[in-house]
């Protein structure tokens, strides 16, 4: 019982944390659409440099945004958590592709803002 109770809240605290990274992520990609408008207007780059400047942001986003949505469909559609439970062998390989997916888009956002 106290593992599935582990289970139940960690399942529940990523969705949670993926969510809150999505938030903080559309927040940032529309201070980045301002940035870029900045750097267009006022240090007169071209749309090339700007893009190679705002994208990565952007795209590191969007994958974390997919996940975040993903992660959630998945566990609303396995129902009961004592089925998933059961059944790890055949779940173990999308939660390892989600891990993925949340490992690569948490790496090119911290990649390109240090």
């Amino acid at each position: 019982m106290i593992k599935l109770f582990f289970i139940v809240f960690f399942r529940c605290y990523i969705i949670f944390l993926l969510f809150m990274f999505f938030g903080v992520f559309l927040i940032r990609n529309i201070l980045n659409v301002i940035y870029a408008g900045e750097l267009i207007i006022f240090k007169k780059l071209s749309i090339i440099e700007v893009a190679l400047i705002t994208l990565p942001t952007l795209f590191g986003s969007i994958v974390l945004a997919i996940s975040a949505v993903v992660s959630y469909r998945n566990s609303l559609s396995r129902g009961k958590i004592i089925e998933c439970y059961e059944n790890t062998p055949k779940n173990r390989k999308s939660s390892l592709k989600e891990w993925l997916v949340i490992i690569v888009g948490l790496t090119l956002y911290y990649v390109y803002h240090k």
